[in-house]
């Protein structure tokens, strides 16, 4: 999510591979590129998930105690 608009940003993930044989390799930096997506999309659901916790435990709080 783009901090300035709240828009979405289209993301481009590239892989490395190394082989002998160009087929091979292209399937190894394939792998790779489909990884990176994997592990970022990983972490962007868990830094959404404690905002959201974040934003509960400050709306949870009584008036009274503020």
């Amino acid at each position: 999510m783009c901090l300035q608009t709240g828009g979405e940003v289209p993301r481009k993930f590239s892989g490395s591979g190394s082989d002998g044989d160009i087929v091979v390799s292209s399937a190894r930096a394939y792998v790779n590129a489909i990884n990176k997506l994997i592990s970022w999309n990983k972490r962007e659901q868990q830094q959404h998930g404690e905002k959201q916790e974040k934003a509960k435990a400050f709306t949870s709080i009584p008036l009274e105690q503020q």
